[in-house]
C-alpha cells in the first residue's frame, strides 16, 4: 500500500500519451498483447464474444470494439513488465514527488503479478456483450432510426432481448458503414460513426455480473488456466464487482473514501492494503492505459491519468503515520518469500554452512550478503 521512494538516479520524463504511443506501437509489444487475446478468446467463447462488444465516444475512443480497450490494456501491462513503460518517468506522475512511492508500489505490483492482471484483463469486461445497450442521443441520427432503449430495458433480465435487437442493428450499421471507410484506422472510423449517429453504448451494471455463475465459472476457469491460487480468484471477483467505484470516488482527492475499500476488503476476507494496491493497478490499466476519451468526433484521443493520481494522493494523505509501517511490512514480506525460496533451493545460511563447511562468523556473513 505505501512504500517510501527509493533513490532512483533521474531521468528525463515524457508525457503519458507520447509514452503509450510509443507503446501501443512497438511491434514486439502489440504482437505479445494479440497472441494473449486470441488464446484467451480460443479458450473461452465467452472471451471471444466479448471482444466483440462495440463501444463508443466519449470514454472508449481506442477503437470501435472492446478488442481494441482490452489490447491496449494488455499491452501496457507487458510494457510496465519489461521495462518499455516506466510510471516514475511518467510527466504527469513524476510530477508529484511526494507520493513517488506510491507510483513505484503500482509499478511493482503489475509486475509482480503479472498473471494475476492477464485475468482481469480477460474477465473484467466480460457481461460487457450482454449488458450493453445502443442508445441514438436525443435529436440524433441514431435515435430517428430506433436506437432507444427502454430504461427497465436496460437493467432488467426482461431487456436482455431488447438489448440484443438493438445491438445487432448497431453492428450491421456500424459495418456498412466502416465499409466504406477502407484504409482509414479503426478509431478514426469509430470517431466518424459517432459524429454522424450520435449512438452511446453503455454498459449498466457489468461491473457486478461477474457474481452470476456464469461470469463467475468463467472466472474460475481462467484463474485455473494461470494457475492462479483460491486467494486470487476470490481478490479477483472482489476486484471486478467494484472496478468502477474508484472513477467516482476520486473525482478530487478524498482520504476517507480510502476507509471503504479496506472494510469492503476486510468484509470480503482480504488484506486491505494488498486489495488497495490491486485496484490501483487494475485502475491505471483500466481506466488510464486502457481507454482514450474522445469528447467530440472532431476532436484527439487522450488518456486521462487523474483517476489514477486522486487515487494515488488521497491514499498518500490518509493515515500518514502507517506509511512507514506498511513499508516495512511489505520489505519484510519480501525478506520472508525470499528466505522461503533459498531455504528451498538449499541456498539458505545453514545450508550453505554445511556445503561450503564454514562456521558463523564475519566470514560467512560477507559470503552470504554477496
Amino acid at each position: 500500500m505505501w512504500r517510501l521512494p527509493s533513490a532512483r538516479p533521474s531521468r528525463e520524463t515524457e508525457f503519458l500519451e507520447t509514452a503509450l504511443e510509443r507503446v501501443f506501437s512497438d511491434p514486439r509489444v502489440r504482437t505479445r498483447a494479440d497472441r494473449a487475446l486470441a488464446a484467451a478468446a480460443h479458450a473461452e467463447p465467452l472471451i471471444a464474444q466479448s471482444l466483440k462488444t462495440p463501444q463508443s465516444l466519449p470514454y472508449h475512443g481506442e477503437g470501435p470494439f472492446m478488442e481494441a480497450h482490452l489490447r491496449d490494456m494488455m499491452a501496457a501491462l507487458y510494457a510496465v513488465e519489461d521495462g518499455t513503460l516506466d510510471l516514475c518517468v511518467v510527466e504527469e506522475f513524476a510530477r508529484h514527488k511526494s507520493f513517488r512511492g506510491e507510483v513505484e508500489e503500482l509499478q511493482d505490483t503489475l509486475r509482480e503479478r503479472m498473471a494475476f492482471f492477464e485475468a482481469f484483463i480477460v474477465c473484467h469486461d466480460a457481461a460487457k456483450w450482454v449488458s450493453a445497450s445502443c442508445e441514438g442521443e436525443p435529436g440524433s441520427a441514431g435515435e430517428r432510426l430506433g436506437f432507444v432503449v427502454p430504461p427497465r430495458a436496460a437493467w432488467e433480465d426482461a431487456g436482455a432481448a431488447s438489448r440484443a435487437r438493438v445491438r445487432s442493428l448497431y453492428l450491421d450499421l456500424y459495418h456498412a458503414f466502416a465499409k466504406d471507410r477502407p484504409g482509414e484506422l479503426p478509431a478514426d472510423v469509430q470517431a466518424a460513426f459517432y459524429g454522424a449517429y450520435g449512438i452511446r453504448v453503455h454498459f449498466r451494471g457489468h461491473d457486478r455480473m461477474v457474481h452470476a455463475p456464469v461470469y463467475r465459472a468463467l472466472l474460475s476457469r481462467v484463474c485455473a488456466r494461470l494457475r492462479l491460487t483460491a486467494d486470487d480468484e476470490r481478490a479477483l471477483e472482489y476486484l471486478i464487482a467494484h472496478h468502477l467505484q474508484p472513477l467516482a470516488d476520486f473525482d478530487g482527492i478524498w482520504p476517507e473514501r480510502i476507509g471503504r475499500y479496506l472494510v469492503l476488503a476486510n468484509k470480503a476476507g482480504l488484506d486491505g492494503d494488498d486489495f488497495i494496491d490491486l485496484l490501483q493497478a487494475a485502475t491505471f490499466l483500466d481506466y488510464v492505459a486502457g481507454s482514450a476519451k474522445r469528447l467530440t468526433s472532431a476532436s484527439v484521443p487522450a488518456h486521462d491519468p487523474e483517476p489514477v493520481i486522486k487515487f494515488l494522493e488521497s491514499e498518500h494523505a490518509f493515515a500518514p503515520h502507517r506509511r512507514a509501517e506498511a513499508a516495512k511490512r511489505r520489505e519484510d514480506r519480501k525478506k520472508q518469500e525470499r528466505n522461503a525460496v533459498f531455504r528451498e533451493a538449499g541456498l539458505d545460511g545453514l545450508s550453505l554452512m554445511d556445503m561450503l563447511q564454514m562456521a558463523p562468523g564475519p566470514s560467512f556473513g560477507a559470503l552470504l550478503a554477496r
